[in-house]
């Protein structure tokens, strides 16, 4: 097994916001790293989460028990600054917090001073309040916070959007089932429309 494999082999993966990318994450948590799943959301029934594997549980005990903590909320009134000092406080030194949601989710200031104190380990960003983190920003001073763009697998996934659009054509030409298919009542319209 890869030492990078070993750091999160087995923990506890503590997902904040259950919609589709949060799913997603807590199922390749769960299947590629074994890893228990936490969630926090409260808009979802405790059963949903069960089918996932995974248990509902509050905010608290997410950032009290997680050793890997993930956000995936909307922004909203309620969200902005969900993750403020007092959370990231809640959290043990070894702990991880990564947010791909949005970038007032978190508490910037806060978050820059408990990475600097070592309240926790480390961050992981490719979202912040302000687009772009500006150049003199105190996040890019420490050493225990990625930063990446928040299109950092742009390269990759815009290549395959290209190939899955050009296939999906030639399929429709040939009649064929299409690929990833978000909008299936729309397919019924083309169908009708095609003939």
């Amino acid at each position: 097994m890869p030492q990078s494999y070993k750091l999160i082999w087995g923990k506890t993966l503590g997902v904040i916001g259950f919609g589709a990318i949060g799913r997603r994450v807590g199922k390749v948590g769960r299947l590629a790293f074994n890893m228990n799943l936490l969630v926090s959301d409260p808009y979802l029934i405790p059963e949903t989460i069960v089918t996932f594997g995974g248990r509902l549980v509050s905010l608290e005990t997410v950032l009290r028990e997680s050793d890997v903590i993930s956000l995936h909320v909307p922004l909203s009134p309620t969200t902005r600054h969900l993750i403020g000092g007092k959370e990231l406080r809640m959290m043990k030194p070894t702990d991880i917090i990564i947010n791909t949601a949005r970038g007032a989710v978190i508490d910037k200031a806060a978050l820059f001073q408990c990475l600097q104190e070592r309240v926790i380990a480390g961050a992981g960003l490719d979202v912040f309040e302000v687009e772009q983190l500006s150049t003199d920003s105190p996040l890019r001073r420490i050493n225990n916070v990625v930063l990446v763009p928040h299109i950092s697998a742009c390269p990759e996934a815009s290549v395959r959007m290209r190939e899955v659009g050009v296939e999906n054509v030639a399929r429709f030409l040939r009649g064929e089932q299409l690929m990833r298919i978000v909008n299936t009542s729309y397919l019924a319209c083309a169908s009708r429309a095609a003939k």
